[in-house]
């Protein structure tokens, strides 16, 4: 709940400070702070893109555009409760036209429509969802979020000229000024990310208007250190709204509340969890609740659980393992169950088949076990800095320039490149005595959905590397195929 006091006194505290022409005379300020301590709802209708720089055609390129969207957004900031409705046009990594409901409380919520590409249906929202949407509305709402601050927060905060840091929410922020306008130009807070650990998540704010007597932005771009993820224009806000209700499921009291810690897991990571959604492939599930070792091969194994798999290769002197799927907290899960399946085998490799976050979130926890990394030669560099970055001692890694052969394991595998639209510096991975290649997202065996485009270009690889291929595995779908499947998808047969 709101403090209305703190409000009052946070919003004087911010007019002091910035000298807004909004709010030039006595009189406008009181109006403008009785506005602001009367808000119940707030309705905003919006535009915009996403973006994702975690999921480029090369860790060097320009963020990749991934969807557009309208949405309207009903707010009660007072009782910690929202609801959206989405229409979402996704281009990236399907082509895909979106529509559904999400309301949230502040214990439970619930979505109608359909939200993903993958199969989904009504139901409960998962906490961290609801956390990262609840942050997200504080982080591109900036005069709200200073309202809650009270004088010592904000009187009493270290800032250089231009800019308050202060507290709430148990989150530090800051507040950049245009000292040209004295309105707010940016909002700045530190998030966790899986791949990179600590990141900002920043806001900037342009074309202020006066809504109700209160100042909203209506267009804002949101970056994460610094590269773009969205950029949206607000085309109607309204303040306490007659008939602005939130409306429910009568079966909403029955779903089970969300605890504290998945709230908190999204509001720590809603920049993550939220790009996800805006792909049209929401990830906001607790990923590390479920492993299964499922055996697909002479001494290979999928290891299921996730909408993203591992593939593990057990060798006589140890196992290798294929991507680092999600976030630490997947890989410690998977980290526990190897353990207690070899004892006495370690990871010796862990093989990178590409940049993209979802395929190498948990990379910080294989690494700090020793494991060698190998991936692609073009994202050595781009791996070699996270892992500086993220761990206390120098990285182990190789590299794959066109094809590596590595036999740690004892047992010999083979890597090698695969040119394509999706990730430019992916490898595929070839055991040969088992005649069987595991590559990532260009086919996935036992899985309806395939891109008939990345597999023309995988099957192309595999021909040019001129590899003895009986079967296939992949970091989606399930279990192991024939080559002849691969090549039927080829050829449209």
């Amino acid at each position: 709940m709101i403090n209305k006091k703190s409000m009052m006194a946070g919003l004087l505290s911010f007019a002091i400070f910035v000298g807004s022409p909004l709010m030039a005379s006595a009189s406008e300020l009181s109006e403008a702070l009785e506005a602001t301590q009367s808000i119940n709802t707030i309705s905003i209708e919006a535009s915009g893109q996403r973006f994702e720089p975690q999921q480029t055609l090369s860790p060097a390129s320009p963020p990749r555009h991934v969807s557009d969207y309208d949405v309207t957004t009903l707010w009660q900031p007072n009782e910690g409760q929202a609801e959206e409705q989405w229409r979402l046009k996704t281009v990236y990594p399907f082509p895909n036209n979106l529509a559904f409901k999400a309301s949230y409380l502040n214990d439970r919520g619930v979505r109608s429509g359909r939200d993903g590409f993958r199969p989904n249906s009504d139901g409960p929202i998962s906490g961290a969802r609801l956390g990262a949407v609840m942050k997200d509305l504080w982080l591109t709402n900036p005069v709200l979020l200073l309202s809650m601050a009270d004088d010592e927060a904000v009187a009493g905060a270290s800032t250089n000229p231009g800019t308050k840091t202060f507290t709430i929410h148990d989150t530090e922020w800051t507040i950049s000024f245009d000292q040209s306008t004295g309105l707010p130009s940016s909002v700045t807070t530190i998030e966790s990310d899986p791949l990179e650990g600590v990141v900002t998540n920043s806001v900037q704010f342009e074309d202020w208007r006066m809504t109700d007597g209160v100042p909203f932005p209506y267009r804002l771009q949101q970056k994460i250190n610094g590269q773009l993820v969205k950029r949206e224009v607000r085309t109607a806000i309204a303040v306490n709204e007659a008939g602005a209700d939130i409306t429910l499921p009568d079966d909403t009291n029955a779903l089970t509340p969300i605890s504290e810690s998945e709230k908190l897991r999204g509001w720590e990571m809603s920049h993550f969890f939220l790009r996800r959604a805006m792909i049209g492939a929401p990830s906001d599930g607790d990923e590390s609740a479920k492993v299964e070792i499922n055996k697909v091969g002479d001494g290979l194994y999928q290891i299921t659980g996730s909408s993203h798999h591992n593939i593990v290769i057990e060798g006589r002197r140890g196992l290798a393992i294929v991507d680092a799927v999600w976030y630490p907290r997947r890989s410690e899960a998977i980290l526990k169950a190897l353990k207690a399946k070899w004892p006495r085998k370690p990871i010796r490799y862990v093989i990178l088949t590409h940049h993209h976050v979802d395929h190498t979130g948990g990379l910080s926890t294989y690494a700090s076990l020793d494991a060698t990394v190998v991936t692609h030669s073009d994202n050595f560099e781009y791996f070699y800095n996270i892992l500086k970055k993220t761990q206390a001692e120098a990285p182990r890694m190789r590299a794959v320039n066109g094809r590596l052969t590595i036999d740690g394991i004892g047992r010999s595998i083979e890597l090698f490149d695969i040119p394509n639209n999706h990730a430019a510096d992916m490898i595929g991975v070839y055991v040969p005595d088992a005649k069987t290649v595991i590559n990532s997202d260009l086919y996935s065996p036992g899985r309806p959905t395939q891109q008939p485009v990345w597999a023309a270009e995988f099957a192309a690889a595999v021909r040019y590397h001129g590899l003895d291929v009986e079967s296939h595995l992949g970091s989606h779908g399930n279990g192991a195929e024939p080559h002849e499947n691969l090549l039927k998808l080829v050829h449209g047969e």
